[in-house]
């Protein structure tokens, strides 16, 4: 089930691809990843795809339909939550939007 819109599309992207929203209170995100057992492995997999936030429910049922892919596999959950972590802790929401010519050394 579709939980809800995630907030407003922003014209910037992740080194993932992954488009990035402005939710109502200003937090700028991309994935919100959930941690869970799926098919014997833990995985990690994005809740947000095209905008909209969907439970671990509908999650499994996309992954079962090849919609689709966890973002990676682990053997235990703590390695799974570590790995969401750094994950999470990388992304960078700085593609996309102005450039600061300044910092290109176009201009001088």
């Amino acid at each position: 089930m579709v939980d809800k819109k995630v907030g407003v599309k922003t014209n910037k992207t992740t080194q993932a691809g992954r488009s990035v929203y402005r939710t109502s209170d200003g937090e700028m995100v991309s994935e919100k990843s959930a941690t869970f057992k799926y098919k014997g492995q833990w995985i990690n997999i994005p809740t947000i795809h095209k905008g909209y936030r969907y439970d671990q429910a509908t999650l499994i049922k996309m992954l079962n339909a090849g919609i689709i892919t966890p973002t990676s596999t682990h053997e235990n959950e703590p390695s799974a939550s570590k790995a969401a972590r750094e994950r999470s802790d990388r992304l960078k929401y700085n593609k996309g939007g102005m450039i600061d010519y300044r910092k290109t050394g176009l201009f001088k």
